[in-house]
C-alpha cells in the first residue's frame, strides 16, 4: 500500500504487474470522531458513566484490495468508509469479593463492511447502508480465595458475557434481519 504517512485515511494500490492490465486505483476518506461522555463517582468503589461517540473506519487493506476468481487483484473504489454513533451506559465497581463492569450500548453504523465468500478461498467486501448494533457486555470478577501459597496469591473467577443484537436497519433486500455470522450470545 502506498500513501501519505500524514494522511491515514488515503487509500492507493500501485499496479506494477501489468500483464493483465492497469488495475491501480486510489481514494482519499475523510472523516470526524467527536466523543463526550460523564462519569459519576458516588463513592471510591462505584463508577457510573455515559458517552456518545462517533467512529470513523476506512476500509483497510484487505477490504480495500480484492482479488477476483481469475487470481487478478483491483482496488474497491466504490466501497465508502464505515462510520457509527454509538450510546454508552454504564457502571463498574467493587463489593467485597466482587467486582463488576457493566456496559449497555446501542450503535447507529453507516456503510458497515460486510463480507461474503465469492468461491473458495475469495471474499468481497461490500456496504450496507445502515445497520444497528445493541447489547450489554457483563464482567464479573469473583475472589474465592486468596493467600493459598504466599500472601499474594488469588483465587478469582472471572466470567464474562455479552449480548449483542446486530440487524439491518430497513435494508432494501434484508429488511431488518439479523446480520448473519455474528453470535447474539458470548
Amino acid at each position: 500500500m502506498v500513501g501519505d504517512p500524514w494522511c491515514p485515511r488515503h487509500r492507493n494500490v500501485d499496479d506494477r504487474f501489468l500483464a493483465n492490465g492497469d488495475q491501480s486505483g486510489g481514494r482519499f476518506y475523510h472523516g470526524f470522531s467527536p466523543k463526550v461522555g460523564g462519569l459519576y463517582r458516588p463513592s471510591a468503589a462505584l463508577q457510573v458513566f455515559a458517552n456518545i461517540s462517533r467512529s470513523f473506519e476506512p476500509p483497510s487493506f484487505a477490504e480495500f484490495v480484492q482479488r477476483d476468481t481469475s487470481g487478478s487483484t483491483r482496488p474497491q473504489l466504490d466501497l465508502d468508509a464505515q462510520s457509527a454513533w454509538t450510546a454508552e451506559l454504564g457502571t463498574r465497581g467493587r463489593q467485597a469479593a466482587v467486582a463488576w463492569d457493566i456496559a449497555l450500548y446501542y450503535a447507529w453504523v453507516r456503510d458497515e463492511y460486510l463480507s461474503y465468500q465469492t468461491a473458495p478461498g475469495l471474499t468481497q467486501t461490500v456496504n450496507a447502508e445502515r445497520t444497528i448494533h445493541a447489547g450489554i457486555e457483563v464482567g464479573l470478577d469473583t475472589r474465592l480465595a486468596t493467600g493459598l501459597f504466599a500472601d499474594e496469591d488469588r483465587l478469582v473467577l472471572v466470567q464474562t458475557y455479552a449480548y449483542g443484537r446486530f440487524r439491518f436497519d430497513d435494508d432494501a433486500a434484508y429488511g431488518n434481519g439479523q446480520i448473519p455470522g455474528l453470535p447474539e450470545h458470548t
